[in-house]
């Protein structure tokens, strides 16, 4: 485990124009470390319910994560079910939004229902894990089943350690669909360490697991050879 989040902190750049502790009305910018990718995140004036559903008008204006690539079990290629992550924020969130499809919904693995449970990456799931430093040293993992179960850790060490018992104050929700399945995040800054620069840097990765394939995908991978 302690391998594999090492392995994730190779983040994309994720920068958040502030003012003191107040987000602008500007982006949010992924730039690419191992790849050529960018994303921007939509600055939100609605109110976002967290039910699993996205019907939210603005999650239609956010920029779409959409290429995920395999570590396992086929390394290299793409993910054999589309996924796609929207980003938002406020004042006071920052929201994820997971829409999973899948050709075979009726082979879903969702059975967890506990909080942190070591068992959540045995059930089709997604995460996002996000470096509020932007040092590749330090983190918070978050990840979702579809039934709206949630993990988290806190991560130090380079990925080394990490902190099981770190619980933040976030909502969280899943909802299954006929050809596809969605979770909505949302972590209150409040619940993350960082530095109130301006612009403020932080790194991101996500990614999406299918249980029946033992398939994992992540939008920003680590070649088995990268040795940096």
């Amino acid at each position: 485990m302690n391998e594999y989040l090492s392995s994730l902190l190779h983040f994309q750049r994720l920068t958040i124009f502030l003012i003191a502790v107040t987000l602008l009305n500007g982006f949010v910018s992924v730039h690419a470390e191992l790849h050529n990718k960018q994303i921007k995140a939509y600055r939100t004036y609605q109110s976002i319910e967290i039910d699993g559903d996205l019907t939210e008008e603005d999650w239609q204006h956010a920029e779409v994560m959409d290429r995920f690539i395999q570590v396992e079990p086929y390394e290299g290629e793409d993910l054999s079910e589309p996924m796609e992550l929207r980003i938002l924020y406020d004042d006071e969130n920052i929201y994820f939004g997971f829409t999973c499809y899948d050709s075979e919904m009726s082979k879903l693995i969702a059975n967890e229902m506990r909080r942190d449970s070591r068992d959540l990456h045995e059930n089709d799931n997604v995460f996002v894990l996000l470096d509020t430093y932007n040092d590749k040293r330090s983190g918070f993992f978050f990840r979702m089943n579809a039934l709206g179960a949630v993990q988290d850790r806190a991560i130090t060490n380079s990925g080394d350690t990490f902190n099981s018992d770190w619980d933040a104050v976030v909502a969280c929700n899943s909802k299954i669909n006929d050809s596809y399945w969605t979770a909505e995040l949302s972590v209150p800054f409040s619940q993350l360490r960082f530095e109130k620069n301006d612009p403020m840097t932080w790194g991101i990765n996500a990614g999406r697991g299918i249980a029946r394939s033992r398939e994992e995908a992540i939008w920003n991978p680590v070649p088995s050879s990268y040795g940096g």
